[in-house]
């Protein structure tokens, strides 16, 4: 930050009424949060390039495995996401073929095989674990809705879109429902989305007629 720059930012912090000051505070931390989320891998792919996982699922997956009750929720998503984004590129086929079981890796095992990792989690996620919560909240309920725009015909209520989609990435992250990829969870011709309806209600518009 240069010298210019950061006498002007004091001098607008300390100058402003309150309510203009935290407005702007506001807005500089949903840009962060913003470009943040912009800045992410859409998936995860092995060093020789192959593909993984779509990120989201990745990471709600990893939170499952954590399974430590006694941490946060914030702190274990916030673990969570600074691993698997250091998976990236990282680890090889061979690697993650050895810590593969039925579909799922076992993302603490895969860690183990590099000692280095570990405190570059730490020093990723330290200090920024609800920003990266709501980060990934964001990402994942983006996630959540194009893939539902994408996969149905019948007509979609934004805001009950909005909340299903919140809903049910709770629910994965705090319950035993079983970890699946996003799109098994989004395809209503599925019976888990049925599941998730029960506990998060609808996100079609109601009353519609099929045609």
């Amino acid at each position: 930050m240069s010298v210019q720059f950061k006498d002007s930012f004091y001098y607008l912090h300390y100058n402003m009424k309150p309510p203009i000051r935290c407005t702007l505070v506001l807005l500089i931390l949903s840009m962060l949060v913003s470009a943040t989320l912009q800045a992410q891998p859409t998936n995860i792919y092995t060093k020789e390039g192959t593909l993984l996982y779509r990120r989201t699922d990745l990471i709600v997956g990893f939170i499952k495995q954590s399974g430590n009750q006694q941490l946060p929720l914030e702190t274990k998503a916030a673990v969570s996401i600074c691993t698997v984004d250091l998976m990236n590129r990282h680890f090889t086929n061979a690697q993650i073929k050895r810590h593969t079981d039925m579909g799922q890796i076992d993302i603490m095992g895969l860690t183990k095989e590099d000692s280095s990792i570990m405190k570059r989690v730490h020093d990723c996620w330290a200090g920024s674990t609800h920003e990266k919560w709501l980060a990934f909240q964001k990402e994942y309920v983006a996630d959540c809705k194009k893939i539902f725009e994408e996969k149905t015909k019948k007509p979609l209520d934004s805001a009950m879109l909005e909340s299903f989609c919140r809903c049910q990435l709770n629910l994965m992250v705090t319950t035993d429902v079983p970890f699946v990829k996003l799109e098994k969870i989004d395809d209503p011709s599925l019976p888990l989305f049925n599941q998730v309806v029960k506990q998060c209600g609808t996100p079609f518009k109601r009353n519609w007629v099929e045609r």
